[in-house]
């Protein structure tokens, strides 16, 4: 029927010119970085973590930390665009943070929390990929601290969210929506010449109960 990819890498390219010789329908998913020409069915990466700020400000905090990869992939600097704008919406961003990490680990998240409580104090919120998740909320229950009475956690991409302990509110990756919109173009026939279709996918937001609004003392826990 055709053939279907994910790519974060511009070394794809390559690849791309060969498949693109084919007769075969071709469809990216998920997200990937500046490439052209292509059927693409993506994530919404910017608004995942932009509609977790805005949850959470919602709820009355300004002390979010983002613990964000940064490793000069699109993924990443769209997830670190979505905090920006967010805090700046919400008009949080004076006592925001974006903390940076080198990857997705989970010993790496309860470390970056660590460091960042003992210079700047505990934040009333963290966000976080849900394997940073895991080393955030096993730091929190080390240390004594409970979620979400004195810390809220919102998770992105609900994979690892609704089996922690306790279950994370997760901004949702959606998989069936883009099954179901990446079969669909599989199966139109396209006539040739025809322009690729591209089609951006929004995420939702799971309450767990992980996330309420801080406690009365909005300077975080020291």
């Amino acid at each position: 029927m055709g053939v279907v990819f994910c790519c974060v890498s511009m070394d794809f390219m390559p690849i791309r010119r060969y498949l693109t010789a084919l007769a075969t329908p071709l469809v990216m998913v998920e997200r990937a970085p500046d490439i052209y020409g292509l059927n693409k069915v993506m994530l919404h990466s910017r608004e995942m973590v932009f509609q977790a700020v805005h949850y959470l400000a919602h709820l009355g905090h300004k002390r979010i930390v983002y613990l964000g990869v940064e490793n000069g992939q699109d993924v990443e600097i769209q997830r670190k665009n979505g905090f920006m704008e967010g805090v700046r919406a919400m008009d949080v961003e004076r006592e925001a943070a974006f903390y940076p990490l080198t990857g997705y680990d989970a010993r790496e998240g309860g470390e970056a929390l660590r460091r960042y409580a003992e210079s700047c104090g505990l934040p009333t919120a963290v966000v976080a990929a849900d394997p940073v998740m895991v080393g955030v909320s096993n730091y929190l229950y080390a240390q004594g601290w409970r979620v979400p009475q004195d810390v809220s956690l919102v998770s992105i991409d609900n994979t690892y969210a609704p089996f922690s302990t306790p279950p994370l509110t997760a901004v949702d990756f959606p998989v069936a929506e883009i099954a179901q919109n990446t079969v669909r173009i599989l199966r139109e026939a396209q006539p040739e010449g025809a322009l690729p279709q591209n089609i951006l996918i929004s995420s939702r937001l799971i309450d767990r109960g992980s996330a309420a609004a801080p406690r009365k003392e909005e300077g975080g826990l020291g």
